[in-house]
């Protein structure tokens, strides 16, 4: 079983005073979090929202992003158990925070190359497999 909520951490406190949004993910009664990439302060978050009240500057922006960040967690979790997959800590959250991981400029033109040869486009095949070399 598996659950997720995004939580204010405010055991920690950033240098500009406010706490970090984290994504709080829980399988099997273990318990791990992962930073949602903002932050507000006290005043501005609703406990039992888990959101920024509406007074927040870009309280939107930010709820939109938050209830995003959900969305994609809890497909994640319903298609592992769709697909009898094991759900892990790290699975949910590269699906919800979608951290991706860089990529050499030679790996992007690889990829570039790849697709172009698939779809048989020969002209832009041969512009990008020329500039590469």
């Amino acid at each position: 079983m598996a659950s997720f909520k995004i939580i204010l951490f405010t055991s920690k406190t950033l240098s500009t005073g406010e706490h970090p949004v984290m994504l709080q993910v829980i399988i099997n009664r273990k318990r791990k979090m992962s930073s949602a990439g903002i932050s507000a302060s006290p005043d501005e978050w609703n406990k039992t929202l888990g959101r920024y009240i509406p007074k927040t500057p870009k309280q939107k922006h930010k709820n939109r992003m938050l209830a995003a960040l959900e969305e994609r967690a809890e497909e994640h979790i319903i298609s592992c158990q769709k697909d009898n997959l094991p759900i892990t800590f790290q699975g949910v959250f590269e699906a919800a925070l979608q951290k991706s991981t860089s990529k050499s400029v030679f790996e992007l033109y690889d990829e570039i190359i790849d697709e172009l040869d698939v779809k048989k486009k020969r002209g832009s095949y041969s512009v990008y497999k020329n500039s590469k070399n």
